[in-house]
C-alpha cells in the first residue's frame, strides 16, 4: 500500500489526557485513514504533514479485530506496530466502524520489547 495512490478519510486522534501519548510514530491530532473498503474525499498522496495510516482487519481468538497503523514499515531493528493507547474516529459516515478504533503507532527495539515482556 505504501506509495500507492488511495482515497483517504480524515480522522481525529484521541488519547487519555492524564495518561499521555505513548506513541512514537504518529504525531498531531489528525490522520488520513486508507485501506481496503475505506472511501473518502482526500488523496493519500497529498497528505502533506498529516500522517497516513491504513486499516487492518484480522482474526484474533475467532473474532475480527480492527485497528489502524502507519502505512510505513517500522524502522529496522524495531518490533511491529502495537497499541500506544490512542484511538481514531470521525463522525463521517464513511468511517468503517461505529466506534473509535485503536491506533497501533507504537514500536520499540527488540531489546526493550524482550526486557518489558519478562
Amino acid at each position: 500500500m505504501e506509495g500507492k495512490r488511495m482515497k483517504a478519510l480524515l480522522c481525529f486522534v484521541y488519547a487519555n489526557g492524564k495518561m499521555g501519548r505513548m506513541a512514537n510514530s504518529v504525531e498531531g491530532d489528525q490522520v488520513y485513514l486508507t485501506g481496503e473498503g475505506v472511501t473518502g474525499p482526500f488523496d493519500s498522496e497529498k497528505s502533506g504533514d498529516t500522517p497516513v495510516v491504513k486499516l487492518v482487519k484480522r482474526q484474533i481468538g475467532g473474532r475480527e479485530y480492527t485497528h489502524a497503523e502507519p502505512v510505513a514499515q517500522p524502522p529496522a531493528g524495531y518490533t511491529g506496530w502495537m497499541s500506544g493507547g490512542t484511538f481514531i474516529y470521525t463522525s463521517d459516515s464513511r468511517f468503517p466502524s461505529d466506534y473509535p478504533i485503536p491506533l497501533h503507532d507504537r514500536t520499540e527495539t527488540w531489546e526493550t520489547y524482550e526486557r518489558m515482556s519478562q
